[in-house]
């Protein structure tokens, strides 16, 4: 199992309010596109079964970061910083993986983030998201990386964090459940 960061980024704290901190519907965005294989995966069955009630959260990571993506497999855990710096960036969410369609969705993403300006993010995974928060300085610390590490508005794979003594993502996400009240967005 793989963890992996998405840092967010102050240019881009905007798509956090449209597939984080809310849930989106799988009927709103099916109607929005037009025929083709972004439609059929909004409709298909995969994507119902995985969420029966008919929202999601997703996020979209760009082209220059499908590396990361193509290691991206369901049930690993994302977790997602809008800034980061030893002195006030924090994390405020995290997902277990539900769904890694191996499509593009070059229109979805621009209707999952209609401000995001002439980027779009066509690499989409999809999951439950949780919200919390915890320093960047004390999330650096759990997962024994330097501090003062910047990803740069990268989507990252973690390289054997050690989450608190652990190397288990899942475990660590247990831990900022008890200890900083992550917990699902209704």
């Amino acid at each position: 199992m793989n963890s992996f960061l998405a840092h967010i980024g102050e240019r881009n704290a905007i798509d956090l309010d449209y597939t984080l901190a809310q849930r989106r519907s799988i009927s709103e965005v099916a109607s929005k596109l037009s025929r083709g294989a972004e439609r059929s995966y909004f409709e298909s069955a995969e994507l119902r079964d995985a969420f029966p009630d008919g929202e999601f959260n997703v996020w979209g990571v760009p082209v220059g970061a499908r590396v990361p993506f193509e290691r991206t497999k369901r049930g690993d855990v994302v977790f997602f910083a809008p800034s980061v710096s030893r002195d006030g960036g924090c994390l405020l969410y995290a997902g277990i993986v539900k769904l890694v369609p191996r499509i593009d969705f070059p229109k979805a993403s621009r209707i999952l983030w209609p401000e995001s300006g002439f980027d779009i993010y066509p690499h989409l995974f999809f999951f439950d998201a949780e919200a919390g928060m915890i320093s960047w300085f004390d999330f650096m610390c759990d997962i024994c990386y330097a501090p003062d590490w910047n990803p740069k508005g990268w989507y990252v794979r973690l390289v054997r964090p050690a989450y608190r003594g652990t190397h288990d993502p899942t475990a660590y996400l247990d831990y900022l459940r008890a200890a900083h009240g992550f917990k699902r967005k209704a």
